[in-house]
C-alpha cells in the first residue's frame, strides 16, 4: 500500500513539479508519524536542557524547541481530525477521540505517581507522599492539570522537585480542538463551507493572541494553531508540494514568527504537510509511538536527572527510553483502543455511516464533504 501510495503521489502530477498534498497523504505512505515523533524528540529536547542546566535552552522568536514541537503536534491535528469528523457522526468521533487520548494518559499518570515520583524522591533523599501522588492522579484525570506537581511547589528549584511533567498540560486544549472541529462540522453550513470557516478560525483567533499580549499557554492560541492546519486540508486537492516550495513556506514561517509565532501557522503547516508528504522516510506507519514518547519524556528525564546524569548523558537516554516508552504504551495500552473490536491489532476503528443529523444534505456535485470513497488516513491519531 505504501508504494502505491508514493506511485500515486508521484503521478499526480507532471515528472519534477512535486506531489499533491491529497494524494501523497492520502494512504498509509507518508511521514505524518515521523515528524509527530521529531516534534516529541523536540519536546523532550527542551526539558532534557532544563533539567541538566536550568535554562530553558535554544529559542527563535520567543520559543524554545519544545513549543515549536508542539506547534508542529497542533498543525498536523488540525489537519487529520476534521477529516476524521467528516468520516463518522458526532458521538462516535467523540468516543474515538476519547479512546485515543485518556487511557494512555491516565496510564501515564499512574506511572508517574507511583513508579516515578518514588524513584526520584529516593534518589533525591525527598519526602514522598502516596496521598499527592494520589490526588495527582485523580485531580488531574480529565486532562486539565488542576495539580501539576507532586511534592513541593513548582516554584522550587527543579532539582528538589519530586515530579511535575510539563508535557501533559497541552492535552486539555488538543481535546478543546477537537471537541470545536466536531461541533463546527456538525452544522452542514461548515461542511459546505470549510475553508471559509478554517480561514475566519485562524484570522480571529491570531488576532486575538496578538492584540491580547502574545501568550502561548491559551486557548486562542492553540486553536489557531489548529485551524491554521485545517486550512491546508480543506485545500489539500489544489496544493501541490515540492522541496522548492516546502523551502520557500519555511523561510516565510521563520520571518513571520519574528512579528509573531502565531502569524507563521499557516506557511509553517504547510511546510509540515508538504515535508510529510516529501519525506521518503516510512517509519512508525502501523505503531504510532508518539503520544507515548510525548507523555514519558519529562519522567524519565527526570529520573535521570535525580540520579545525576549531566546534560550530555541525560538528552540522549531521555530520548531513548523515551521512545523504548512510547512503543510499550502504544503496544499495550493504546492500540487496544483504538481498533475495532475483534479486530486485529492496529486496525483503525470501524467507520459507521453517518447518522441523518451529520450527514450533510446533497446539494449537488462540489458541496459534499470527502465520503466513503475518500482515503482513510490510517495516522489520523494525535497525542
Amino acid at each position: 500500500m505504501e508504494k502505491v501510495g508514493v506511485a500515486a503521489a508521484a503521478a499526480g502530477t507532471g515528472a519534477g513539479s512535486g506531489v499533491r498534498l491529497a494524494t501523497a497523504l492520502g494512504g498509509r505512505g507518508n511521514a505524518l508519524n515521523v515528524l509527530r515523533v521529531a516534534f516529541a524528540v523536540l519536546v523532550i529536547v527542551s526539558h532534557s536542557w532544563l533539567l541538566g542546566t536550568g535554562s530553558p535552552g535554544p529559542r527563535y522568536a520567543g520559543l524554545e524547541l519544545g513549543s515549536w514541537g508542539v506547534v508542529g503536534f497542533f498543525t498536523i491535528s488540525g489537519y487529520l481530525i476534521p477529516r476524521a469528523r467528516l468520516r463518522t457522526d458526532l458521538l462516535t468521533f467523540l468516543v474515538r477521540r476519547g479512546r485515543r487520548i485518556y487511557p494512555a494518559f491516565w496510564v501515564c499518570c499512574a506511572v508517574t505517581a507511583f513508579v516515578a515520583t518514588p524513584l526520584a524522591a529516593h534518589l533525591t533523599r525527598a519526602h514522598f507522599s502516596p496521598l499527592a501522588a494520589l490526588g495527582y492522579l485523580t485531580r488531574n484525570a480529565t486532562t486539565w492539570m488542576v495539580q501539576p506537581s507532586i511534592g513541593p511547589s513548582v516554584d522550587s528549584p527543579v532539582v528538589d522537585l519530586i515530579m511535575v511533567n510539563p508535557s501533559l498540560w497541552t492535552l486539555a486544549f488538543e481535546l478543546t480542538c477537537y471537541a470545536l472541529a466536531g461541533a463546527l462540522l456538525t452544522m452542514d453550513a461548515v461542511r459546505r463551507h470549510r475553508t471559509t470557516v478554517a480561514v475566519a478560525l485562524y484570522v480571529v483567533t491570531a488576532t486575538t493572541v496578538v492584540t491580547t499580549g502574545g501568550s502561548t499557554r491559551t486557548a486562542t492560541w492553540f486553536i489557531a494553531l489548529f485551524s491554521a492546519g485545517w486550512i491546508v486540508g480543506t485545500l489539500e486537492d489544489r496544493m501541490v508540494a515540492s522541496r522548492a516550495t516546502v523551502v520557500a513556506a519555511l523561510a516565510v514561517g521563520a520571518v513571520a514568527a519574528l512579528g509573531h509565532p502565531v502569524l507563521a501557522a499557516v506557511p509553517l503547516a504547510y511546510a509540515i504537510l508538504g515535508s510529510a508528504a516529501l519525506l521518503p522516510c516510512r517509519w512508525f506507519t502501523t505503531h504510532d509511538v508518539s503520544y507515548g514518547t510525548y507523555l514519558y519524556g519529562w519522567p524519565i528525564g527526570h529520573v535521570l536527572h535525580a540520579a545525576g546524569a549531566p546534560l550530555v548523558l541525560l538528552l540522549p537516554l531521555s530520548i531513548v527510553f523515551a521512545l523504548v516508552a512510547g512503543a510499550v504504551s502504544w503496544i499495550v495500552v493504546e492500540r487496544r483502543f483504538t481498533r475495532a473490536p475483534g479486530a486485529p491489532y492496529g486496525e483503525a476503528l470501524a467507520v459507521r455511516p453517518p447518522t441523518w443529523w451529520s450527514r450533510p444534505r446533497d446539494r449537488g456535485p462540489g458541496h459534499l464533504p470527502p465520503g466513503p470513497a475518500a482515503p482513510l488516513r490510517r495516522p489520523e491519531r494525535s497525542p
